[in-house]
């Protein structure tokens, strides 16, 4: 029995016919190229993200403190919570902290924390006998720094407390009583040694005795 032999098979191509087939190999690559969108994503994301960095070194103006305050005063005997309304229209808020100060030490801060509305955070009870200061600041994302006002609370305790009003008044009610009766007297006498006319006016010693000598 005689073994076939293996039929090959030969294509030859003209130069048209190459030039096509690579068009048509092109045209399916980019055509495969456009089924994937997350690659299309991608590349329109990153363009986003250079704007945003942008953004931020662009961003020079400070966070927006438009009121802040206690829900109470600092005391030795309760904590007191602080709160912000703090707002940033460029870069965005980093963080918000509230400061406390005892004396001219150095101060305690404390994070606050954003409810929906307002920052707050909550400091607890203090020590007696110091003054203290309370402020907030709050940083952005470009790394610029708002401060509020500082509000004072002196918590020192008072050896010479003020003499109240109704302590004094009977002191000064007598005071003035004793003057009164004083100037009246003084008055009385400078009168007697000192005699006036029907006009009021003083009488000389001549007319005094005159006075006295004339008949009634």
């Amino acid at each position: 029995m005689k073994k076939e032999k293996p039929i090959k098979i030969t294509m030859t191509l003209s130069r048209p016919q190459l030039a096509l087939l690579m068009i048509l190999l092109f045209s399916a690559f980019i055509f495969g190229h456009h089924q994937y969108p997350d690659s299309i994503d991608l590349q329109r994301s990153a363009p986003e993200f250079r704007f945003h960095s942008s953004a931020i070194l662009q961003d020079t103006t400070r966070p927006e403190i438009y009121d802040w305050g206690l829900d109470n005063s600092v005391n030795p005997i309760s904590a007191f919570t602080v709160w912000a309304n703090v707002t940033d229209y460029g870069s965005g808020i980093h963080n918000v902290t509230a400061l406390l100060r005892q004396d001219s030490n150095t101060p305690v801060t404390s994070l606050m924390t954003f409810n929906g509305t307002l920052y707050t955070t909550t400091f607890p009870a203090v020590e007696s006998n110091h003054t203290y200061s309370v402020w907030v600041q709050s940083y952005d994302e470009a790394g610029n720094i708002a401060s509020s006002y500082n509000r004072q609370f002196d918590l020192r305790i008072n050896l010479h407390p003020p003499i109240p009003v109704e302590a004094t008044a009977p002191y000064v009610v007598s005071s003035s009583l004793l003057v009164l009766v004083l100037a009246i007297g003084l008055s009385y006498e400078y009168n007697k040694r000192h005699p006036r006319d029907e006009l009021g006016n003083d009488l000389d010693n001549q007319e005094i005795a005159d006075a006295e000598e004339s008949p009634q």
